[in-house]
């Protein structure tokens, strides 16, 4: 029995070594996979810890960046505002200055309009001065008629006249004298329409001119001695329906005053004249003449007044070619500056101008012809008219 639980050292050598050969087999991969796997999570928390600097760092940059960014935009800001503001500044500026240059423009040309208007005013007053004292010496007269009819004929006739005599001293005289006659006539034509026991009627209104005349003439008179008197004369008048488009005569000559006291006034002189006439449907033409005027005022009972004017014209180119005018004046004053006036006016020509008609045929058709037939030698007008003199 001692014997079988006797200890062999050799034996236990051997397993000593063996189990040392296995634990060196065993224990040391894994300590060196420990120390592997321990190296990895330091490598890996290395680069973690790198990684994340090197984020955080980004990060800083970043955020520098972005504070970077943020002051640029921030002064990009305040430099855009400032310059908004000098623009607007300026803008404002350039716009008072504006303003301020249209209130000065408008300032002066207000100040030119009221200039302007106050030389207007001051040359209108100087001109209405200046009227009112060149026609403060003349003696004025006006004559106005009016005249209307109606029922079955309707006419109406207007006349208006004007003489304006300035004496400014003993020896000169200045006359001038307008006048204006126009008259309107309506013809009325009625016609039944229907059957003898019912029917309507019906007007038709012609309205037409039948008379006009125009003058106008102006005069100067110098007394050379007590009965010698010398003259000159300017007239110009235009009577369509007598055929006279126009006229225009300019006269000299000499005279004598045959009677010049209160009651009564005669004048009587002759002279030279040139014509220019144009009459309807002839050519103008242009004349040597000669004219002949006699003048007569006198008054009568109760300061009224009566006058008569001749005036004869002759042309020295063709002598048959004369005319005159004879006119007849009766007034009657009714208050010291009003007066009633009646006229007789007649006008004789020895050569009108012809007038041309239309030619119809003998079943009174029209042929589409006009011949040319005389004018009526004399025409005559009677006015009734009223009388201012101031």
């Amino acid at each position: 029995m001692k014997n079988k639980f006797e200890f062999n050292h050799h034996a236990t050598s051997t397993s000593f070594i063996l189990l040392s050969i296995w634990l060196l087999t065993t224990l040391i991969p894994c300590s060196a996979e420990a120390n592997l796997l321990s190296g990895c999570v330091r490598i890996d928390n290395t680069f973690k810890a790198w990684a994340s600097s090197t984020l955080s760092l980004e990060a800083a940059c970043l955020h520098y960046s972005g504070q970077e960014n943020q002051e640029v935009k921030k002064q990009e800001v305040k430099q855009t505002e400032k310059k908004e503001e000098t623009e607007e500044k300026a803008g404002a500026e350039s716009q008072e200055q504006t303003n301020q240059q249209n209130k000065t423009i408008t300032e002066q040309a207000q100040k030119e309009e009221q200039e302007k208007s106050q030389e207007n005013t001051t040359e209108t007053e100087e001109k209405k001065k200046t009227i009112k004292e060149f026609l403060q010496p003349w003696k004025k007269t006006i004559e106005l008629s009016y005249v209307v009819t109606g029922g079955n004929t309707v006419s109406s006739s207007f006349s208006l006249g004007n003489t304006l005599i300035l004496t400014p001293n003993a020896k000169n005289t200045y006359t001038v004298k307008t006048y204006f006659l126009r008259t309107h006539s309506t013809s009325i034509t009625k016609k039944a329409v229907g059957t003898p026991d019912s029917f309507s009627i019906e007007e038709e209104k012609t309205r037409r001119l039948t008379a006009e005349n125009y003058l106008i003439s102006g005069q100067y008179e110098h007394k050379v001695t007590g009965r010698l008197i010398t003259n000159a004369a300017f007239v110009w008048d235009r009577n369509k329906f007598s055929g006279v488009e126009g006229r225009a005569l300019w006269t000299a000559g000499a005279g004598l005053n045959l009677a010049n006291n209160e009651k009564q006034k005669i004048n009587s002189s002759a002279g030279i004249s040139f014509t220019i006439r144009k009459y309807t449907n002839q050519n103008l033409n242009s004349f040597l003449g000669f004219r002949y005027t006699f003048t007569w005022d006198q008054k009568l009972f109760d300061n009224a007044l009566f006058s008569t004017n001749f005036i004869f014209d002759d042309n020295l180119v063709h002598l048959s070619d004369w005319r005159y005018e004879w006119t007849n004046n009766l007034t009657a004053p009714l208050s010291k500056s009003l007066a009633l006036k009646t006229s007789l006016k007649i006008i004789r020509t020895h050569r009108p101008p012809d007038l041309q008609v239309p030619l119809l045929n003998p079943d009174y058709t029209d042929s589409g012809l006009y011949v040319t037939i005389p004018r009526e030698k004399v025409d005559t007008f009677f006015t009734t008219t009223i009388v201012l003199s101031f």
